[in-house]
């Protein structure tokens, strides 16, 4: 499991094993909102994983990979891998919201996708690809 909450009235424990991750860590940073209804993300990366663990607060998550748009919202505890070629948009729904990230490996800006046309541009050749 990786990661078990231990918690009772004076707070809570996010133990995480990070063997559980799929991939080497290269890099981690935390993300935390000042407001409700941060929005955060908005962008795919090319050739890199991360995996976001919510650490508090509520983060809802519009993910548009190849297969489609899916939505959910991650809680406390909650995890979510991405994998490349994937767009996020991240809403940081209640003040104070954190959310940590492991990415396997280093920043680097040519990494990133900025323009969503850009992105759908970029999933829509490799489909091609793919039925050749």
């Amino acid at each position: 499991m990786l990661i078990d909450i231990k918690e009772n009235d004076s707070g809570f424990l996010l133990p995480i094993d990070i063997s559980q991750i799929p991939f080497e860590l290269k890099r981690c940073f935390v993300v935390k909102s000042k407001k409700e209804e941060c929005q955060r993300g908005n962008h795919a990366h090319i050739n890199e994983e991360h995996f976001l663990i919510c650490l508090g607060g509520e983060i809802e998550i519009l993910s548009e990979d190849s297969e489609g748009k899916k939505t959910f919202t991650l809680k406390a505890g909650d995890c979510f891998y991405q994998k490349e070629m994937v767009w996020l948009s991240l809403n940081f729904k209640l003040k104070e919201s954190v959310l940590l990230v492991f990415a396997n490996s280093e920043y680097t800006e040519k990494n990133y996708i900025r323009e969503y046309e850009n992105f759908k541009n970029k999933l829509n050749v490799s489909k091609l690809y793919d039925t050749i």
